[in-house]
């Protein structure tokens, strides 16, 4: 997540999950994975406000939303989600460092977010590819397996973001069951995924710690689906 992005259509989906994932019963954590832009491509991202003919599926988050993203610059911030109560989570927002700093950032994440039962990671792509080394540049911009399994063995469901690729779905979601499953404490773990598909295409994978976690990550995607966000076709 890159602070440029705050309060665009993709937090108009992330955060309408959010909601609907705290309305089950979970204890949100959140950490935002953050980046800094300078040294990446594509300096346009984040133009993507929420159209007015969308606010109907949440008035009040949607007005929230698009006062954040039509802010100064300097104060587009994920701190400005934060603070604007759109909802109850707990919050780690340090920028993923490079190289041999992250496990110890990545520590830090774990114990701030330790007493919330699910946690939402939002790095800029997704789950870690094979083309990006884990101390490469970029990798900054994904969530490594092994992160996901720190959270899940102590009883934390994830969801996290991926982008999604130029792939056939079948094969892309295939490919992201892999790589978890290949980590041997996520292998009983249920496997869900929504889709919000406006401007880019933006996938959120669930994993549930535990059997009753499931009913309730059930529980909130068919909200979301069969309400107005399913019916507008925000996502699928």
């Amino acid at each position: 997540m890159q602070d440029r992005y705050a309060g665009d259509i993709g937090d108009f989906g992330k955060f309408a999950l959010l909601k609907a994932l705290s309305t089950a019963g979970f204890k949100i954590g959140v950490n935002w994975y953050r980046t800094c832009p300078q040294n990446f491509e594509k300096q346009n991202d984040g133009k993507y406000h929420i159209p007015q003919k969308n606010f109907s599926c949440d008035q009040k988050l949607a007005e929230t939303l698009s006062a954040i993203s039509h802010l100064p610059a300097a104060q587009r911030t994920v701190h400005k989600l934060q603070s604007a109560g759109m909802v109850d989570a707990v919050w780690f927002s340090e920028q993923v460092p490079f190289k041999e700093e992250r496990l110890a950032w990545h520590r830090r994440a774990v114990s701030a977010l330790s007493i919330c039962n699910l946690v939402f990671l939002d790095p800029d792509n997704g789950l870690l590819v094979k083309s990006v080394g884990k101390g490469s540049a970029k990798s900054v911009k994904y969530v490594c397996p092994e992160e996901i399994t720190d959270y899940i063995v102590q009883g934390i469901s994830v969801v996290f973001y991926n982008h999604r690729q130029r792939k056939a779905e079948n094969i892309y979601f295939d490919g992201i069951m892999g790589k978890l499953y290949a980590e041997s404490e996520l292998r009983n773990c249920s496997f869900s995924k929504i889709t919000f598909p406006k401007c880019s295409v933006r996938d959120y994978i669930l994993l549930a710690a535990r059997p009753g976690h499931q009913q309730m990550i059930d529980t909130a995607l068919n909200n979301l689906l069969s309400g107005p966000f399913g019916q507008q076709g925000l996502c699928r």
